[in-house]
């Protein structure tokens, strides 16, 4: 008997050790992931203003008039910048 109480004494020793190793290393993780969130966020952030200054530069007049001047040639696969930018935000969603 008391040498299985030592046993699990042992056991539980190492358990308490390894969960410090592993609430440590969560805290390290935890910290850099709160750091890179912040930056991510930021550009985020920065690439949405980038997207409204886009939508309303091309979503003006001078673009209507681009537009209206220049033809599509049937060999370009892309479609017009004006689709692209939702798709874009779309995905920065």
């Amino acid at each position: 008997m008391k040498g299985e109480v030592k046993t699990l004494g042992a056991e539980l020793a190492t358990l308490a050790k390894e969960q410090a190793e592993m609430d440590s290393i969560r805290a390290e993780e935890k910290a850099a992931y709160d750091t890179a969130k912040a930056e991510l966020s930021a550009g985020i952030a920065g690439v949405g203003k980038a997207l409204g200054v886009l939508r309303d530069y091309y979503g003006g007049a001078a673009f209507v008039k681009r537009r209206e001047i220049s033809t599509p040639s049937c060999s370009s696969q892309q479609p017009p910048r004006s689709t692209q930018l939702p798709a874009v935000q779309e995905v920065l969603s």
